[in-house]
């Protein structure tokens, strides 16, 4: 095929030749998001209230995660939530998507990066979080249950 394509070019120079480096449309995503208690209710949720419940998901691409539970990973940090700050994944994670072994790497202050087999994903914030660097700024928050806000955080896609 090789010599096929160097003589129709050679013979049709204004031939357009197909480009193999252009980007393929994406259409995977690992969607990172916390779930957090909305409210505290009472004294004895004070433990639960001050926790982040990291979930990762396997989605199509512009598909969130909504208030689905079939995480791939999760894991739960203790925050303080009396004082301000923002949080992020930390460490490598393992995780099955689409059928491939995938790491996710976060040094915990950036979206952070996945590798699937030789693809490196680099990672960014979730578009639902309207300014990522103001605490204060719209986050995208629904609410998944009776008390618990889910807030969208990172995006990876390929």
């Amino acid at each position: 095929m090789k010599v096929f394509d160097e003589i129709t070019y050679d013979l049709w120079p204004d031939t357009e030749k197909p480009k193999d480096d252009e980007p393929k449309e994406k259409t995977k995503t690992l969607a990172i998001a916390t779930d957090f208690m909305t409210k505290l209710k009472s004294a004895g949720d004070l433990d639960e209230f001050n926790k982040l419940h990291w979930k990762y998901f396997q989605a199509d691409y512009g598909k969130g995660a909504k208030c689905r539970d079939d995480t791939v990973f999760d894991e739960t940090m203790d925050i303080d939530r009396t004082k301000a700050g923002t949080y992020y994944p930390k460490g490598t994670k393992k995780m099955k998507l689409f059928d491939q072994d995938c790491e996710y790497t976060n040094p915990g202050d950036t979206p952070g990066k996945l590798k699937c087999g030789d693809k490196e994903i680099e990672c960014i914030d979730d578009p639902a979080d309207k300014d990522p660097d103001d605490v204060n700024a719209e986050k995208g928050n629904y609410p998944c249950g009776d008390n618990t806000t889910r807030q969208p955080v990172f995006i990876c896609s390929w």
